[in-house]
């Protein structure tokens, strides 16, 4: 499949500016993803607080955002071997993951604001960010 060179663009872009920000320092690139997959799920259990959904569910991946920032932030809890078995599945389950944004970004778009770019939103993010360092 043809890579968009843009799109690859504003991907090492978003990722160059977190380098700034000082979070992949002291990492390898394996306990980087690790600790990106806590953050994920922090975010993920930011979004479900703002769409009404069954309160079970959104309890629960709420708390799981909640436990994954704390865990995040836990410098020790990462300072272990950590490695990736399966890159190739890795890659897969990320695209799936890009999918699942990507549809909810566009359906976001629809709704509420035409002009919503989440790679152009994601960039200014991470560029504003940069100034704030690493989260204490």
């Amino acid at each position: 499949m043809p890579r968009d060179g843009k799109t690859l663009d504003i991907q090492k872009q978003v990722s160059d500016l977190v380098a700034q920000r000082g979070y992949q320092e002291g990492w390898t690139i394996e306990q980087f993803m690790a600790r990106q997959v806590a953050k994920a799920a922090e975010e993920l259990g930011e979004i479900a607080l703002l769409i009404t959904m069954p309160e079970q569910l959104q309890a629960m991946i709420a708390a799981t955002g909640r436990i994954a920032g704390v865990q995040f932030d836990r410098t020790e809890a990462w300072l272990r071997d950590v490695r990736c078995d399966a890159p190739d599945r890795l890659a897969v389950e990320m695209a799936d993951l890009q999918v699942v944004l990507l549809c909810m970004t566009e359906a976001f778009r629809r709704r509420y604001d035409e002009g919503f770019d989440v790679l152009q939103a994601a960039l200014q993010k991470a560029a504003r960010d940069v100034a704030r360092g690493v989260r204490q």
